[in-house]
């Protein structure tokens, strides 16, 4: 016989009994016979062995005779697949025999003797087997509905990270001594846990000497302005719980003690394409502020013209930061969004060197492995300049992420060798009578990995619990969240809303501002939780495992649930787009989170984020792409496609591939959706692309619909628009004279619309119709030697476009005066040429980078 650990699995056939007194023998033998090989098939496949046949009942174990890591999950991933191969036989069953038997599987976890299975491991007799565990998979069963897998709650800590459970509540078992809580396994999940570095200042900073010091002593240097008085920057990278921010904790103990001035500011998952929104969070708590307070003006303005700069240059970026609208007093300047992101990295840079010139400052930035590309971008502007009297400490899981590494110090933490770990467990201890053993034990388990240690160590120092030591971290976090007086629920709601969360959305969720005051006061007390922000009244869990181990205990449905219900709270709060969108996203309801990541998208281009808005495109086009197919989804993906073209194209030119696919897609979603209105401004952009890229066949095919469209009665209004296309497409095939009649047609109509209506607010590119079918009538008229006449049009082009406020006028200026000079190099007027291309070159400084067209320019 063998002693080791074992996870059986029991099963019967739920109406046997029914059907053999309804089916013939023969019938009967093929029923078993099919739910035998089902079982026998699905146990060896996750090398498993059938260990008895008793009747209707099967007994299946994994541990024995060969052990693997992961027997528990091998047992409930076979006991699940038998299920569905019954179900999925029921047809043919009921067919055969008039009536199907459904199965139902129990699973527990224990240690068992088992006799030796033969050379040939055939069914083993009933005897072969003794213990309880047998026993009490069978009871477990018995608590499964036709068609479930069932296990106990020894079980459920084994796998419940890999497979969605719900609870069935406690169950008191014949011949067991203890209630015995029952789970149903729904499916398998494959969601791994994040951890996050946490602060732990009462056990002291173990095994980190080295590095401390090395901070510590660049702190002393940009302190008093030597080593060449610039400032420095260290990256510290490790992987989750290794310590990464209790060693940050001491070098910020040490920089305050020392009257230095400290800015922190941390990244998280949910706003990961939510530009600059650590800087932002960081300036609200300097100004204690909340973001969108109607206040918000006065304490930026109060905190600029103390450090002594001027309001007038800083407002209308630092405020966007800190949701201030704009005033009379403090506009926003007339600049593309690519060009406003540019500047307000520049602010960013000159504010933290003011107030470093004054006061030394630490600038710690934690967890860049979940920063938005806008702050890492700072951060390499901050990395490249080096300002006096600033030392930066980020840090990250892992370095890959960050363009600028190379440049840093990098410090790479690892695993704490035994007798730093052996120092950390007495550190946490504290003199408390902890044996040996179980502190060896506690060393090995850890595997030198600070945020084991300590939770390890914490656990086994509580005198109420009576359990043995966990084997697996996920274990302790578990029973930490069923403490006595936890409400379990309200511990759940605050993971969803996220890794930082408020009080007042958790109370909004749960419906009760007593119950969730209450919690989170025990939450706290109990070290769940600790206060991140006082002003603001959120807190944070101690690391991502303990939320993450709160986040996992609900099943699917209520998870949905949650999440839904956050979405709708941060909703009506006026929360970022992008942040309802993921939680809608995560609550299933897919039609509403594209809506909004689609908003929040178009928001980042707003404010120049165009690769965070291309991942909120792609994750809406992923959403779109498994919804049913109809003209509202058809639309929506076109909007999207139209979008991530825009961002992608910004950011990689008209030539990427990425942008030539999702064009070509465009073009198919247009056609499918025929004659809807909006389709008319989507085929516009999507002409201006392929006749930009040099694609003439594809851009006259779009042409030709937009024609066959404003023929119609029902779109005739936007024919003015159209004509002007039609007379680029003519005029880039060569086709002089039937591009100047659709030239002039276009002007004629546009300028007999009344004044305001003069563009169709449907039109989608960045010029305007009229300027630039002016100034497509001076090309032809130079091009056919008719020089007064391309004069008149020149002047008329240029008129106009100058004469069109922000945004749509400066591109025409541009637009019209590149044309023009164009026309001068034809005549081979090369002086005015030249002055031309400056000018445009100087508009596009003024406002924004108008691309390599400037600077081909301005060599010629």
């Amino acid at each position: 016989a063998n002693l080791g650990q074992f996870t059986p699995i029991s099963t019967d056939l739920v109406g046997s009994t029914m059907i053999s007194e309804s089916v013939e023998p023969e019938q009967m033998r093929d029923l078993f016979s099919f739910y035998r090989a089902a079982a026998r098939e699905a146990v060896q496949r996750y090398r498993g062995h059938v260990m008895q046949y008793s009747g209707d009942g099967i007994l299946a174990g994994f541990g024995y005779p060969e052990p693997h890591e992961d027997d528990a999950r091998r047992a409930v991933l076979a006991a699940l697949d038998l299920v569905v191969a019954m179900r999925d036989a029921r047809a043919d069953l009921e067919r055969r025999l008039g009536v199907a038997a459904d199965v139902r599987v129990g699973i527990h976890t224990g240690r068992v003797v088992v006799t030796d299975l033969s050379d040939d491991h055939s069914v083993a007799e009933r005897d072969s087997i003794v213990g309880i565990v047998p026993n009490f998979a069978s009871r477990i069963q018995q608590a499964a509905e036709p068609g479930m897998v069932v296990i106990s709650d020894v079980t459920q800590q084994l796998v419940d990270a890999d497979f969605y459970l719900r609870s069935l509540g406690e169950h008191e078992l014949k011949g067991i001594s203890r209630p015995v809580e029952v789970f149903a396994v729904e499916r398998p999940r494959y969601a791994g846990a994040r951890f996050e570095a946490e602060r732990y200042r009462k056990a002291g900073l173990v095994g980190r000497d080295e590095p401390r010091n090395k901070m510590l002593t660049r702190w002393e240097a940009v302190r008093y302005r030597t080593v060449s008085v610039t400032g420095f920057t260290f990256l510290v990278v490790g992987e989750a719980g290794i310590g990464k921010s209790r060693l940050v904790a001491e070098v910020l103990d040490r920089v305050e003690a020392s009257s230095g001035k400290v800015l922190g500011a941390g990244c998280l998952p949910y706003y990961a394409n939510v530009s600059l929104w650590p800087v932002s969070r960081a300036l609200e708590r300097l100004l204690s502020v909340t973001g969108g307070e109607t206040d918000g003006l006065r304490p930026l303005v109060s905190h600029l013209t103390s450090h002594g700069l001027d309001p007038a240059r800083f407002v209308p970026f630092l405020g966007s930061l800190i949701g201030v609208a704009p005033t009379p007093e403090y506009l926003a300047p007339e600049l593309d969004p690519t060009a406003f992101l540019d500047e307000t990295l520049d602010r960013i840079i000159e504010w933290l060197c003011t107030l470093a010139a004054r006061t030394p400052h630490l600038l710690v930035v934690e967890d860049l492995h979940w920063a938005d590309p806008s702050t890492l971008a700072l951060l390499g502007r901050l990395v490249d300049r080096e300002p006096p009297g600033i030392l930066t400490i980020a840090t990250a899981r892992n370095d890959s992420v960050i363009p600028w590494r190379e440049a840093v110090e990098e410090l790479q933490l690892g695993r704490l060798d035994e007798p730093a770990a052996m120092r950390l467990v007495d550190n946490i201890a504290a003199g408390k009578d902890l044996p040996a053993d179980q502190r060896a034990s506690i060393v090995r388990l850890a595997d030198g990995i600070p945020l084991v240690i300590e939770e390890l160590t914490g656990s086994s120092l509580d005198a109420k619990r009576t359990e043995a030591m966990p084997l697996r971290l996920q274990e302790l976090f578990t029973w930490r969240l069923k403490a006595p007086g936890i409400n379990l629920r309200v511990v759940q709601i605050a993971a969803t809303v996220g890794p930082i969360f408020d009080a007042e959305t958790v109370s909004a969720v749960i419906g009760s501002d007593s119950t969730a005051s209450e919690q989170l006061r025990i939450m706290a007390d109990t070290g769940i939780i600790e206060p991140s922000d006082p002003v603001a009244n959120t807190y944070r869990f101690r690391h991502a495992l303990l939320r993450d181990a709160a986040y996992e205990t609900q099943v699917l449905d209520v998870r949905s649930q949650t999440h839904a219900q956050v979405a709708e709270t941060l909703a009506d709060r006026g929360a970022e787009p992008a942040l309802i969108a993921q939680h809608f996203d995560l609550a299933g309801d897919a039609q509403r989170a594209v809506g909004l990541y689609l908003a929040a998208a178009q928001a980042e281009q707003g404010r120049g984020g165009h690769t965070e808005a291309t991942k909120l495109l792609s994750r809406a086009l992923e959403l779109l792409e498994s919804m049913p197919e109809s003209d509202d989804r058809d639309l929506n993906e076109l909007t999207d496609r139209m979008l991530r073209g825009l961002s992608v194209s910004s950011m990689q030119g008209y030539a990427a591939p990425e942008v030539q696919v999702d064009h070509r897609r465009a073009e198919e979603l247009t056609k499918r959706l025929g004659t809807r209105p909006e389709v008319l401004p989507s085929l516009i952009a999507m002409w201006s692309y392929w006749l930009t890229s040099g694609d003439l066949s594809t851009a006259r095919g779009l042409i030709d619909r937009l024609t066959d469209m404003v023929s119609q009665q029902a779109f005739s209004w936007f024919q003015p628009e159209v004509e002007s296309c039609v007379g680029y497409q003519e005029f880039f095939e060569g086709h002089l004279e039937s591009a100047q009649e659709y030239f002039e047609r276009s002007v004629i109509g546009h300028l007999a619309r009344p004044a305001d209506q003069v563009v169709s607010p449907f039109w989608p590119l960045p010029n305007d119709p009229i300027a630039v079918s002016q100034i497509a009538l001076a090309s032809v008229s130079t091009l056919r030697g008719e020089l007064d006449r391309a004069a008149h049009w020149e002047r008329e082009a240029l008129r106009r476009a100058d004469e069109i406020g922000f945004p749509r006028g400066p591109f025409s200026r541009a637009f019209v005066r590149v044309y023009a000079a164009w026309n001068r190099r034809f005549v081979g007027d090369h002086t005015e040429c030249s002055q031309l291309g400056s000018e445009v070159v100087a508009i596009g400084q003024e406002f924004s980078s108008l691309g390599p067209l400037t600077v081909q320019l301005r060599s010629e």
